[in-house]
């Protein structure tokens, strides 16, 4: 009886072993059908990647550190949702609500956010490079200081974003109206600004050299535009300031220190 005793707990244990993982494997919270309104908001860690979540109502919900990679959540609720430090890299979120969405730290590279509503929203720190938001709204949004490397910025509603420290190089900002918006100290370096509305954009410190499409009665309109650092084609009547890596060497002191028309003043006869 003992020898039996202790191969019966042996084959438990054995079971325990194999069945335990799997169970555990099976409680992570499952992708809900398109539409569906889960009953609970607690949904951290949600392995949903790839998943077809179209129009799914996740308002108010707690996804912080799920997995969402690629899904479909196009005319998703998803407004006040809690998507911290979510992978979101390549989702789909044409026409989502996202209004008052906390999305820090959340990678959204490569994201398509065409059409969607992120008013209030919180960005910070989010990694959104190459991401599209073709008209969307992004009216008081706070961006601080996110990546958004060659993101599609296309008749998007920015008016009264934050976007204090962005790197926004090469992105394109056709047709944006940043009116108000704060892009102090944020880098635009080659993006595109093709009719972009700036009026009282504050562009204080922000490096904008190498710029496309920028136009002196666009710059002029922005405010302590002449604090920007520009190349010599958007000087537009004010003295440019030398950008930090420029301030040290010789011809860019000579520049600042002595006056043009007494440069050749040695080389008079």
């Amino acid at each position: 009886m003992h020898r039996r005793s202790i191969s019966s707990i042996a084959l438990v244990v054995l079971i325990e072993s194999v069945a335990l993982p799997a169970i555990a494997e099976d409680m992570r919270v499952p992708a809900p059908a398109p539409g569906y309104a889960p009953q609970s908001a607690y949904l951290r860690g949600a392995a949903w990647a790839g998943a077809d979540l179209r129009s799914t109502e996740l308002a108010g919900s707690d996804l912080r550190g799920s997995d969402l990679r690629e899904a479909d959540l196009r005319s998703g609720d998803l407004e006040g949702a809690v998507l911290r430090a979510a992978d979101l890299a390549g989702a789909k979120l044409q026409d989502a609500d996202l209004r008052r969405a906390d999305l820090r730290a959340a990678n959204m590279s490569q994201a398509r956010l065409r059409g969607a509503y992120l008013q209030s929203a919180d960005l910070r720190g989010a990694n959104l490079d190459g991401a599209g938001f073709r008209g969307a709204d992004l009216r008081d949004a706070r961006f601080g200081p996110a990546l958004l490397k060659g993101a599609i910025l296309r008749a998007t509603d920015m008016r009264g974003a934050e976007l204090s420290g962005a790197y926004l190089r090469d992105a394109d900002l056709t047709s944006a109206d940043a009116s108000g918006a704060n892009l102090s100290n944020a880098i635009l370096r080659g993006a595109e600004l093709m009719q972009t509305v700036l009026d009282d954009t504050e562009l204080g410190g922000a490096d904008l050299r190498g710029v496309r499409h920028l136009r002196c009665a666009q710059l002029v309109r922005a405010a302590n535009w002449e604090r920007a650092y520009r190349d010599e084609g958007h000087a537009c009547g004010a003295r440019r300031p030398l950008a930090p890596e420029e301030r040290l060497t010789i011809p860019a002191l000579a520049e600042q220190i002595v006056p043009k028309d007494l440069e050749d003043v040695g080389s008079a006869p």
